[in-house]
Order: structure tokens, then C-alpha cells, then sequence
């Protein structure tokens, strides 16, 4: 058979969603006021897909199984990259974002990031075109190699498979794929969780988390 075109899947947009947002079991929730060791940005990926596997009737292909259809959806869902940003952050007027001095020396590595700054790369981190979770997902989905439509339209199964089997072969193929997608988008941009550097991975400042008592280091 030669190579079908259209099959191929395209990277879903990134979409921000609210605190508490369920994906897939995995509640998207960062604490307010943020917390040190809490990341203040989260992203999921939610992966679908169906396909529809027919048999070849006549013909001298008669009796093999190939992939009719394939889409990014399964039972009414599709899928959907998804990132939370903490509502602190966001939020100009927080105590959180106030915090943020912005007045980070590079030279003695003291002082903290700024609040626009942080937020930027909190963003950036996890929804930007370039060093990000979100890049990594597009990155990886568009390869050849792991596009759930490309790898599927090229299976063909034998008239000696039952078209039953070669659905649930098509089916485990793609869900290897899934999960390398999965595994390169969890790679984390610049090398860390740590948010607080630019798209060219450039250190920006510490983050001025609240003590125990809820206080803030001052800026001076």
C-alpha cells in the first residue's frame, strides 16, 4: 500500500485552566500563598486516541488489515495540553508578587527575581514556544517517529490476524508512542523545575517565599 496523507496529528494549543482543574485524575492545584519547594506552575498532557482498523474484502490485498481512520479523541474526549499558573503569581496585587524585589545581582548572586520576570517564566516554563514542557510536547508529537496518525496509517496486518488482534497490536504500538511522547515532554527545560530563569536559561534571581510566620524577607 502506499503512503496515505492526512493522517498525520497536529499539537494541540496549550490551554491555562483554573486551580483545581482535573486531568485525568491528576487534580492541577499549587497552594496559596505559594510555598518554598511547591512549583508554581503545573502542566498535563491528556493523550487520545481512536482508530478504526478495517479488513480489505477483494482484490489481491483481500483478507489484510490496515488503519482506515485514526483521531486524536476517545469517547467524546479529546486531546488537550493543559498548565496552571499560581493565582498569586498572577495576581499583581498579592503579597506573593509584591515580594518579588526584583533586584537580583548577578555578580554576588544575592537578591531576588522580579515579580513580571518570575511570572514570565513561570509561563514561559510551562506553556512557551522555547524551553519549555509545552515545546517539548509539540517537539516530540511532531516527529515522525512518534505522530500517533503516521505510525498508525502505515500498519498493515496479515489475512492469518484476526481483525480484533490487529486492532489491539495498532492499539499498543500507539500507547509505546504515547508514552514517549509523555517521557519527552516531562523533560524538564533548562535542566530544572526551577523557574526562575529566561528563555535563553539565564539565572533571573531567588524566589522570596513567606517564612513560617507568613513574612516576607524586605526588599533593600
Amino acid at each position: 500500500m502506499n503512503n496515505r496523507s492526512g493522517f498525520a496529528f497536529t499539537a494541540v494549543a496549550a490551554q491555562e485552566v483554573d486551580s483545581g482543574f482535573d486531568c485525568e485524575g491528576t487534580i492541577l492545584s499549587i497552594p496559596s500563598p505559594p510555598t518554598a519547594g511547591e512549583k508554581l506552575g503545573r502542566y498535563c498532557l491528556r493523550q487520545k486516541f481512536s482508530i478504526d482498523a478495517r479488513e480489505v474484502n477483494d482484490g489481491p490485498n483481500q483478507g489484510f488489515k490496515y488503519v482506515f481512520s485514526v483521531v486524536p479523541s476517545l469517547n467524546n474526549v479529546s486531546t488537550g495540553y493543559f498548565y496552571l499558573i499560581s493565582p498569586d503569581l498572577k495576581n499583581t496585587n498579592s503579597e506573593f508578587y509584591k515580594a518579588q524585589c526584583g533586584n537580583y545581582n548577578s555578580q554576588t548572586n544575592t537578591g531576588f527575581t522580579s515579580g513580571a520576570n518570575l511570572l514570565a517564566n513561570a509561563i514561559r516554563h510551562e506553556a512557551g514556544s522555547t524551553q519549555s514542557h509545552y515545546n517539548n510536547y509539540v517537539m516530540a508529537q511532531n516527529d515522525p517517529s512518534n505522530n500517533l496518525g503516521v505510525v498508525a496509517e502505515k500498519e498493515t496486518g496479515s489475512p492469518l490476524k484476526g481483525l480484533q488482534q490487529f486492532t489491539n497490536d495498532v492499539r499498543d504500538i500507539l500507547n509505546a508512542r504515547v508514552s514517549a511522547i509523555k517521557a519527552a515532554t516531562d523533560v524538564e527545560p533548562c535542566g530544572t523545575s526551577v523557574i526562575n530563569y529566561d528563555a535563553n536559561c539565564m539565572f533571573q534571581g531567588h524566589v522570596n517565599y513567606a517564612d513560617a510566620q507568613g513574612r516576607y524577607q524586605s526588599c533593600q
